[in-house]
């Protein structure tokens, strides 16, 4: 089973539910995935919890709808988190084939040498690698 799909997934059907919690398990990937999702502001935050056995991240939703920012209207939360590069088709770009999403409203979320970035971060530290995701 694709972990990153599943996460995806329940993220994107936790956020049209309109709930603000969601506990989703650990792992590394799914910790700097979270990670990118909190910098670029998608979540509000993340916790890891343990109990013995079991761990998992408690993550903090934004609520998705229209925010107001003085003169215009900004869209924050999630509003559609697609997963693109699969277990048996990956999909790899470099640095000169890496364009904006959404006309920069958008995100891609890649694996690269440095790690799990945004496409920001890999246009600006010139790096490619497998598209994990697409966030708008």
């Amino acid at each position: 089973m694709d972990k990153i799909a599943n996460i995806f997934s329940h993220i994107q059907n936790t956020q049209k539910r309109g709930n603000s919690f969601i506990r989703i398990p650990s792992s590394k990937i799914i910790q700097n995935i979270l990670n990118c999702l909190f910098i670029e502001g998608y979540i509000k935050g993340f916790s890891f919890v343990s109990n013995g056995k079991n761990s998992f991240y408690i993550c903090h939703l934004s609520s998705s709808g229209y925010q107001s920012t003085g003169t215009s209207f900004e869209q924050t939360g999630i509003q559609k988190i697609i997963r693109i590069s699969k277990p048996r088709k990956r999909i790899y770009t470099n640095i000169k084939d890496l364009q904006k999403v959404k006309r920069g409203l958008g995100t891609l979320l890649l694996s690269t040498s440095n790690g799990i970035l945004t496409d920001r971060d890999a246009r600006f530290l010139k790096k490619g690698g497998e598209i994990l995701g697409l966030i708008f």
